[in-house]
């Protein structure tokens, strides 16, 4: 009798245990799309797509290109 308690109540224990946290992916690579730019564009608007792209091919590697 007393082995079907410790049975139930480690069963039980096991039951309550808290499933594992799900685990977070970075999707940054998969939506993250080049910006282009004109000549016509500012030097300001110009350097942000450049800055932008670069961050692109820093994070998420340049194809073609080993690290």
């Amino acid at each position: 009798m007393i082995r079907a308690i410790v049975i139930c109540t480690c069963l039980a224990i096991v039951g309550c245990t808290k499933e594992p946290s799900p685990v977070a992916v970075d999707t940054f690579c998969l939506t993250a799309k080049k910006r282009t730019w004109s000549v016509n564009d500012t030097s300001e608007t110009i350097r942000d797509a450049e800055a932008w792209n670069k961050t692109i091919d820093l994070r998420c590697g340049i194809p073609g290109k080993k690290a």
